[in-house]
């Protein structure tokens, strides 16, 4: 059995991103999931983002990623777990992590493939709604499902579980 309390989310700088797209090639899955396969495109998104590499034992397993929208709302993406580590609650703990560290938000949004059902009954369970159905959502000829949480009160109050991160520069800033 996987102990997820043993789980490290580290901060990904722009010079990971050939681990990330390492992690991509592993992760990815047609139409439901693409794969980041060029460097400037891997940083583009290391640095647009606030991207995690999942970690287990010093091993990278997964990454997800939040992005501040304008309005407040906290934009969750990137959450890829390898196979082998599948169905064993890491993507579950991912968005937990997330959504303590993003807890002064009122509303939390992602997308999916429409036929990524174990993603789908993974975000349902945790509180997200189906908003819509969106054709070529990426530009990628795919549609993808909006899907959106509304924070209460009592959660924007709670304290991050105590789960490792380790934070490190990104991007050219001293601190990000």
């Amino acid at each position: 059995m996987l102990d997820l309390s043993s789980l490290v989310f580290e901060r990904a700088a722009a010079k990971d991103a050939r681990a990330f797209v390492e992690l991509e090639k592993k992760v990815a899955i047609p139409r439901i999931y693409e794969a980041r396969l060029a460097i400037d495109d891997a940083t583009s998104e290391i640095c647009r983002n606030s991207l995690y590499f999942i970690k287990l034992r010093d091993s990278v397993i997964g990454s997800v990623s939040a992005r501040m929208q304008e309005d407040g709302s906290v934009y969750f993406g990137n959450l890829a777990v390898v196979p082998d580590y599948r169905r064993k609650g890491v993507a579950r703990a991912a968005m937990a992590f997330l959504i303590g560290l993003h807890k002064h938000a009122t509303r939390l949004e992602l997308v999916t493939h429409p036929e990524n059902f174990a993603a789908i009954r993974l975000y349902t369970s945790l509180g997200f709604e189906i908003e819509g159905l969106f054709a070529n959502y990426f530009g990628d000829g795919e549609p993808r499902v909006l899907l959106s949480r509304t924070l209460t009160a009592a959660e924007t109050e709670r304290p991050l579980k105590d789960r490792a991160v380790r934070a490190r520069p990104r991007c050219g800033s001293p601190r990000a």
